[in-house]
Formats: structure tokens, C-alpha cells, sequence
């Protein structure tokens, strides 16, 4: 009873090929295929078709198990920064069907309805194969790296390109390594030309290089129906000392939406400066909002020919998006008192285009939460020997309030190592437009120096400006009802 239970044990155990069927079906493996020179693959099916895919299938798959190993084993020695060389989940982008793969053993049952097949490869010739391109990808790879230096001056988002397309290839030889370490007991070639870490510690280099910062916009104050406001985004790129523009780049404005965000892509010009405009602001009247712009990583790499849904460069795009300049925007309320400011401006007794007092102050009372009016939507002609009653009257129906006056400028008499100081005085009036009463009257004066007249007249303009905020803000504040200072 024993010795048949042993045999029993023995026959559940140690299946054997049925009746008919070959044994290299249940083995794995062929004497005129052995396992040292071959790799194999075996299918079975109701067809002779449906036997060689999915023999073809088991020897592909078999390969992509090794290979996710091998990527497990090799991952840490090629991760940098957030930059992993190696991914998961390589299947169908990897492997595909080697070149060489073929059906070498065939069999069908007697009565036509079961078929077996055993598809290989043979280990030297996919190895082989796998070594070439490793080459290849790494002679590509350090042909873009010697290019790069050469190109940092002349063309430096050139240069960035080729360095993402360099680090592309290298992952590329990376992941055929472990290929060939999945399909050859033999080690791989020595890796040739600039490694992960390296290519990873230059695109930091890059990426420390560039400067963005907020040209234009930042500090705006606007009013709640203005449209189309404009905001410029500079990049400059500063390597070796020497300061450039940073053309093409893609850039990304990220502006807040009730709700949602919403953001606005473009690129930067020869110039060095990237521009958008925001439709509107109304959803942000009496308060503010803060647009971020940043590099937009994805446009890059699709730039430098690269899949967005690489999850290699997941990392990568995270640094290059981390440097961000603001813009902060102040939004008027749809219901805050309508002033007009008119400033007449001479500079050296020659009348200027434009007030930078009128700019300034309206500004500041843009910030401090008043409806600053347009000077083109007055139209107004200023009469010879303007009166508070004469001004109220010209903007009777367009403003609530009113300050107007005239500010000058001339040189100072003080002039010392190359700076020319100048000074300016003003007379300003702030009007209640309804009663035609005078709410305040100053007469401020501001000095300042730069390299000529006009910087330094501009600069003492910009500093007379604060002091008649200071003085008829307040003013303007309880006239309109709102207790306390306003808003500096």
C-alpha cells in the first residue's frame, strides 16, 4: 500500500506530456534550442495562427519580465534630481517584437483541432542588435553635449533643447542596458561619453542661469472695467557673466478665476519679454488677485521632441517650473468714487506729453480704492485761468471729485560728481465736483538727482507725487465718505 501511494504522489507530482502531445510543449525547451543560446517562447491554440501569437507573445513577455528586474536593480544608479533614466510599465515601448524572433517548432494534434508552437530568438544575434544601438544612442547623446557648450552663448534655448534631447537618448541607452542585461548572461558594454548625474548637473546650471521677473504689470492698480490689461514677463539669461535675452522660451501665466484657474500660455520674444493680456478684471473689483508666470515645462519638452507623458521627466519639469514671477494687481470697486486728475507738467519750462504726477497719483488712488477717470474719457479744454468752479464744471457728470493743478521742474543749483540734482514744486486743488467745494490745497516741492535732467525730474516728480497723495488722499477719503486713512 505504500509503494502505491509513493507512485501515486509520483504521477500527480510529475506531470507527463498526453498521449500524443510533444515534450518540449511541457519542458520549455528543445535539444536543437538549448536555454544557453536561445531564448523561447510557447503557445498553444485552436489554429496554427493562434499558436504563433501567443508563442511570440510568451517569449516578448518573458523578456519584459526580466527587464522590469533588471530596471528595479539598475533604478537608484541612474536617478539624479528628480530625474529617473529608467521607467516602469516599459511594455509595448521597450521591448516590441525583437528582430531575429521566429517560429522554429511546430505540432498539431492527429485529428487537427489543438496546435502547439515554440517561437525563438537566438541570444547572440538580439544581443548584438541591443549593443549597436546602445552605441548609437550614446554617440548621438554626447554629439548634442559638445554642441551645447558651444552653443550657450549664441544660442542658449538651443542649447537647453539639445541637452533635454541628449538626456533622452541617455535614458534610451540606459533602458536598452537593461535589455540586453534581460536577454545576455554576458555584462553589458561600458557606458561611453557623459552619464545621468553629469547631463542632470548642467541642466541645473541652465535652469540657475535663467531669470524671470515681472517687467511689466506688477503693482498695477486698475479699475474694474478696464479690459485687455497687459502684463510683460521678462527672461533673461545671465551665464558667464554676460546678460541676454532668453528668446523662444514658453512661458505660462497662471491667473485666478472665481472658482477656477485659468492659464495663458506664450513664448518669449527676441526682446526677451513675453506679454498677455487679461480680458477682464470685474470678478476682482475691490479687492486684487496675483498672477504667476513660470517656464512651462511641458511646451519645453515638446520642444526638444519629447512624449508629455513621459513620467521619466516628471522631475524635471517640476524644477523647471518651480522659479516664478509675480504680478500683483489691484481692482477697483464697481461702486468707488469717480475721480479726475488733470496735471499740467513742464520739465525746464517746456510743457511734457504726459503728467508722471497725474500717472502716479492715479495709481495711488486706484490702490487706495477709488474709480481713477481716464484723462481721454473727459475730452475737456482747459480754460486759460482755471477755478475750482470752472474745473468742477468740465467734469460735472464724469467725476465725483477732481484734483487738477501744475507741476515744474528745473535744475537744482547743486550739481556735484557727475549728478545733476533737480527740483520739483507743484499746486495742486482737489474739487467735490457736485458742490464745486474745494477740499484741499497744497503746494509740495521734491528734490532729486540722476545722470541728466529728465531722470532726475522724473525721480523728483515720482517723490512729490507720494507727498500730494499723502495730503489730498485723506482728503478725498472723507469727502466719499470712508473714515481713516486710505490705503497706501
Amino acid at each position: 500500500m505504500l509503494g502505491a501511494a509513493f507512485m501515486l504522489v509520483a504521477q500527480v507530482g510529475c506531470p507527463r506530456p498526453r498521449q500524443g502531445r510533444p515534450a518540449w510543449m511541457v519542458a520549455r525547451q528543445h535539444r536543437d534550442f538549448p536555454p544557453a543560446r536561445y531564448l523561447v517562447g510557447i503557445g498553444t491554440g485552436d489554429s496554427v495562427e493562434q499558436a504563433e501569437a501567443r508563442a511570440r507573445a510568451d517569449l516578448v513577455g518573458g523578456i519584459e519580465e526580466r527587464v522590469e528586474q533588471e530596471i528595479q536593480i539598475r533604478q537608484p544608479k541612474v536617478t539624479r534630481a528628480g530625474f529617473s533614466a529608467l521607467r516602469f510599465g516599459i511594455q509595448g515601448k521597450l521591448v516590441g517584437e525583437p528582430a531575429g524572433l521566429q517560429v522554429a517548432v511546430t505540432w498539431s494534434s492527429s485529428d487537427g483541432r489543438r496546435h502547439a508552437t515554440m517561437a525563438t530568438i537566438e541570444r547572440q544575434e538580439i544581443a548584438a542588435a541591443i549593443a549597436e544601438q546602445i552605441r548609437e544612442y550614446e554617440a548621438q547623446c554626447q554629439q548634442l553635449v559638445t554642441g551645447i557648450t558651444k552653443n550657450l552663448a549664441d544660442s542658449p534655448y538651443t542649447a537647453v533643447l539639445n541637452l533635454l534631447a541628449a538626456l533622452l537618448l541617455r535614458s534610451q541607452a540606459e533602458e536598452q542596458r537593461a535589455l540586453l542585461a534581460a536577454v545576455s548572461d554576458d555584462p553589458p558594454p561600458a557606458s561611453r561619453g557623459s552619464g545621468v548625474g553629469q547631463l542632470v548637473e548642467l541642466f541645473e546650471t541652465m535652469l540657475a542661469a535663467i531669470e524671470l521677473y515681472a517687467a511689466r504689470g506688477n503693482g498695477l492698480a486698475v479699475r474694474a472695467d478696464a479690459t485687455g490689461v497687459a502684463l510683460v514677463l521678462g527672461v533673461d539669461w545671465d551665464i558667464g557673466g554676460t546678460r541676454q535675452p532668453m528668446a523662444r522660451m514658453p512661458v505660462r501665466f497662471e491667473i485666478p478665476e472665481p472658482g477656477e484657474e485659468c492659464s495663458i500660455r506664450s513664448r518669449v520674444d527676441p526682446a526677451g519679454m513675453a506679454t498677455v493680456g487679461i480680458a477682464s478684471v470685474r470678478s476682482f473689483a475691490g479687492s486684487g488677485f496675483e498672477v504667476l508666470a513660470r517656464i512651462d515645462g511641458t511646451q519645453l519638452l515638446r520642444d526638444a521632441g519629447i512624449e508629455i507623458d513621459d513620467q521619466r521627466f516628471t522631475g524635471l519639469i517640476d524644477m523647471i517650473e518651480k522659479p516664478v514671477a509675480r504680478f500683483r494687481l489691484d481692482v477697483t470697486s464697481e461702486k468707488a468714487s469717480r475721480v479726475a486728475v488733470i496735471v499740467a507738467e513742464t520739465r525746464a519750462g517746456e510743457l511734457l506729453h504726459d503728467s508722471r504726477v497725474g500717472e502716479a497719483l492715479g495709481r495711488l488712488l486706484t490702490r487706495a480704492g477709488f474709480h481713477v477717470i481716464d484723462l481721454e474719457e473727459l475730452q475737456v479744454q482747459i480754460p486759460a485761468n482755471p477755478s475750482p468752479e470752472s474745473m468742477a464744471s468740465l467734469v460735472a457728470g464724469k467725476a465725483d471729485m477732481l484734483i487738477y493743478g501744475v507741476v515744474t521742474s528745473e535744475v537744482d543749483k547743486a550739481v556735484t560728481a557727475g549728478l545733476v540734482f533737480a527740483r520739483a514744486k507743484g499746486h495742486l486743488i482737489a474739487v467735490q465736483v457736485d458742490t464745486k467745494k474745494t477740499l484741499a490745497e497744497i503746494q509740495p516741492t521734491a528734490r532729486s538727482a540722476g545722470r541728466d535732467l529728465a531722470s532726475a525730474s522724473d525721480r523728483a516728480f515720482e517723490l512729490l507725487s507720494r507727498k500730494a497723495f499723502e495730503a489730498l488722499g485723506s482728503a478725498l477719503a472723507s469727502a466719499a465718505g470712508k473714515p481713516g486713512e486710505p490705503e497706501q
